[in-house]
C-alpha cells in the first residue's frame, strides 16, 4: 500500500519551520523524515546548521518530537557531499521505509537536492577535490566575483543562474573543466524518478521570515556558535573544508573567536547572509509551479494545523 502512495515533500526557505511541520505530518500518517538539507549532513556542525531535535542513541538517528530524521550527521566536514549522493541515499531510504510500512517525507530547503531526486540527475563527472581547493583559494585571493567571471567564459547560462552561490559556481567550473561540456548542456540529459511526489511549501510574509532569521541568528550565537566552530577546527578540520567554508556563519564565527570581529558584527553578518540565502531559495522555489504553498505567519504558525491541512487536502493518498 505505502509503495503506491505519493512521497510528500515539505520545503520552503530557511527558518520557515519545515522540520516541525514534517514531524507533525509524520506523526499523523506514520512516516519518517528524509532530510534534504545540504548543511545538516555534516557532523559537529549542529548549532550553525540549526539541527532540530536531538540525537537518540537508541535509534542511532536524530529525532524530532519522537520522529526519526534520516541523512543528518552522516559525513565529516571534510567531505564534499553531492546531490548525486543525496539522491542515491534518499532512494535507498525510501525503499527501506516502505519495507517497514513507513511513509517517506522529504523535508528541507536545498532545492537542488529535491529537484535531483524528482527530476533526475545529469551524468556529471565525479568531484575533483584538488581542483575545488584551487578554485576556492582563487576566490579568496581575487574576490567573490572571480568565480562568476571565470564561469562566464565557460558556461554563461550557469554563471548567471548561480552567480551568488560560490559552491555551485565551483561545481559548474569543475564540470566544464573535467568533461569539456557545459553544465547547462549536460543537465538537459536527465531521467526523472518513477516515483510520484507531492510538494508543499511554507510561505511567510517576507518581513516576518527575515525576523525569524534574525531571532534564530541571535539564538545560535547565544548557544555558542563561535565555540562550536573553534571546536571543529580543533578536531583537525581546516577552516577551508567543505563543511565550514560553505556553511553560512562558520567563517564569521571563527573570525569572532579569533577576535577579528565583534559579536555585534558576527550577528549582523550572519543575519544578512542568511536573508540573502532565503531570497535565493524563494527565487528557486517560485519557479517550481508544482509546489502547493501553505501560508502562515508568526501569529498563526501551527505545525499540527498545517499537517492537518495537508492530510485534509486528500492529495497525499
Amino acid at each position: 500500500m505505502t509503495g503506491t502512495l505519493p512521497i510528500v515533500v515539505i520545503t520552503g526557505p530557511t527558518a520557515s519551520g519545515k522540520s516541525q511541520v514534517a514531524a507533525a505530518l509524520a506523526r499523523e500518517i506514520g512516516g519518517e523524515i528524509i532530510s534534504a538539507d545540504s548543511r545538516q549532513v555534516y557532523r559537529y556542525l549542529d548549532i550553525g546548521t540549526n539541527k532540530s531535535g536531538k540525537f537518540e542513541p537508541s535509534s542511532g538517528s536524530w529525532e524530532i518530537n519522537g520522529v526519526v530524521q534520516h541523512l543528518i550527521d552522516i559525513v565529516d566536514p571534510s567531505v564534499s557531499f553531492t546531490a548525486g549522493e543525496f539522491v542515491r541515499q534518499a532512494n535507498l531510504l525510501i525503499t527501506q521505509l516502505r519495507s517497514r510500512w513507513k511513509r517517506p517525507i522529504i523535508a528541507g530547503g536545498t532545492g537542488l537536492y529535491i529537484k535531483a531526486l524528482i527530476d533526475g540527475l545529469a551524468p556529471l563527472p565525479e568531484p575533483d577535490q584538488q581542483l575545488r581547493r584551487q578554485l576556492l583559494l582563487e576566490s579568496q585571493t581575487h574576490g567573490k566575483e572571480h568565480l562568476y567571471q571565470l564561469l562566464m567564459t565557460l558556461d554563461p547560462a550557469a554563471a548567471e543562474k548561480h552567480r551568488y552561490n560560490p559552491q555551485r559556481l565551483i561545481r559548474a567550473i569543475e564540470v566544464c573543466t573535467l568533461s569539456g561540456k557545459t553544465l547547462s548542456a549536460l543537465q538537459e540529459n536527465t531521467i526523472p524518478s518513477t516515483e510520484k511526489f507531492i510538494k508543499f511549501g511554507l510561505r511567510w510574509p517576507r518581513a516576518e521570515l527575515y525576523a525569524n532569521i534574525n531571532r534564530r541568528t541571535q539564538a545560535m550565537i547565544r548557544a555558542g556558535l563561535s565555540d562550536e566552530a573553534a571546536a571543529v577546527v580543533k578536531r583537525g578540520f581546516a577552516p577551508g573544508c567543505p563543511g565550514l567554508a560553505s556553511t553560512i556563519g562558520y567563517a564569521q564565527a571563527l573570525a569572532c573567536a579569533d577576535g577579528k570581529i565583534t559579536r555585534a558584527q558576527l550577528e549582523e553578518s550572519i543575519s544578512l547572509d542568511t536573508r540573502h540565502y532565503a531570497k535565493r531559495q524563494l527565487t528557486w522555489f517560485n519557479r517550481d509551479k508544482r509546489i502547493r504553498w501553505l501560508g502562515t505567519t508568526q501569529a498563526t504558525f501551527d505545525p499540527e494545523g498545517l499537517a492537518k491541512t495537508i492530510v485534509d487536502s486528500g492529495l497525499i493518498y
